[in-house]
C-alpha cells in the first residue's frame, strides 16, 4: 500500500508494511509506515488473545522500535512472549520494506 502526501513543496511517498508473528496468547499483526526510509509509525492491527496486563508492558516496545529506527531491542521483563511477538512481526515488516527497496 502506497500513500502519497504534499509536505510543504514536497512530495513525499509513504509505504505501508505489514508483520504478524506469535505473541503470548496468539498472533500479533503490526502495520508499519516507512516515509522518506525512516520508521514512522507503527500500529497494532490485532492482538486479540494478549493479555492486557503483558501486553500493556511490551507495547511500550512500538515507540522504542521507532526511536531506534530497529526492531533490534531488547525484550521487556516480565512480557518476553508480548515482547517477542511485537520485535518478530515488526521485523517481518521491515524485511518486507528492504526487499521492496
Amino acid at each position: 500500500e502506497i500513500c502519497a502526501c504534499l509536505v510543504g513543496s514536497e512530495m513525499c511517498i509513504r509505504d505501508s508494511y505489514y508483520g504478524e508473528a506469535e505473541g503470548f496468547g496468539g498472533p500479533v499483526k503490526l502495520k508499519v509506515i516507512i516515509q522518506s526510509n525512516k520508521i514512522k509509525s507503527i500500529t497494532v492491527i490485532s492482538a486479540k488473545q494478549e493479555t492486557k496486563e503483558y501486553w500493556n508492558m511490551a507495547a511500550t516496545l512500538l515507540d522504542d522500535i521507532i526511536k531506534k529506527q530497529s526492531a533490534e531491542v531488547d525484550v521487556v521483563s516480565g512480557a518476553t512472549y508480548s515482547s517477542r511477538g511485537i520485535i518478530n512481526a515488526a521485523k517481518q515488516a521491515l524485511e518486507e520494506a528492504n526487499e521492496k527497496n
